[in-house]
């Protein structure tokens, strides 16, 4: 069995983690039982909305996409959701990902999820859940430690490319870099990554029989779906 989570770090509160938490936090709401703790979840993001993102992200407004998120589901009163308004980098990320969290990432770049990939490999116990996406296909990629041993392939073992980055972690790139940074991407793309994401969190969590893939592929142009894991059932 997986450990139960800790808390729930949300890294990247975008294109994808804006359409993830407002439905993560209905259903963490409503399956909290009356008296027990109230589950804990962080927000985690540098960056501000600008009006471009109005096109594809779940935001109406202007300022930190962490705070915004946060109001859009603070009336959820069953948990209890803070918010960190700065990018994961080297320096910090020991501070925000501890022993037993489960952590949904939601950014657009390599080298951050190379960060947390090796960070994961000083825990005993953690999830991932991972989530990226190009225009019109994405992946969500599950990793698991479990005693100190990966249960799951790591990010890099499931996608090399992460392994040897070409993008930079955006709190260690320079405005320039930001600026011309991001390919573009389409609404629902990050919809139907951000809804798969949910869909291995309950999987793994609430499920008598969970399946556990590496790393699970999805096409909106052709309306495709493949899961990858690399145990077999009777390891399952």
């Amino acid at each position: 069995m997986i450990n139960k989570f800790n808390r729930i770090v949300v890294v990247g509160c975008g294109g994808i983690g804006g359409w993830l938490v407002p439905p993560l936090c209905r259903f963490l709401h409503f399956a909290h039982k009356e008296g027990g703790e109230k589950t804990e979840i962080v927000l985690i993001d540098g960056d501000k909305v600008e009006e471009r993102n109005f096109t594809r992200q779940n935001f109406n407004g202007l300022g930190y996409k962490a705070e915004l998120l946060r109001d859009q589901v603070a009336h959820f009163t069953n948990l209890r959701i803070s918010t960190v308004m700065e990018y994961v980098t080297k320096a910090n990320i020991n501070r925000h990902v501890r022993e037993n969290d489960l952590v949904f990432m939601g950014v657009d770049n390599n080298a951050s999820r190379k960060l947390f990939s090796e960070r994961f490999e000083d825990l005993a116990d953690a999830v991932m859940i991972c989530g990226g996406n190009e225009f019109d296909d994405g992946s969500v990629q599950l990793y698991i430690r479990k005693d100190g041993e990966n249960f799951t392939k790591s990010l890099v073992e499931s996608s090399p490319s992460i392994g040897d980055p070409k993008d930079k972690n955006p709190g260690e790139a320079g405005c320039e870099e930001l600026a011309v940074a991001g390919a573009p991407q389409l609404i629902f793309t990050n919809w139907r990554v951000a809804a798969l994401m949910g869909e291995v969190f309950y999987n793994v969590y609430y499920t008598e029989k969970p399946f556990f893939p590496d790393i699970v592929y999805c096409s909106i142009k052709g309306l495709a779906q493949r899961a990858v894991s690399s145990k077999s059932m009777e390891e399952l």
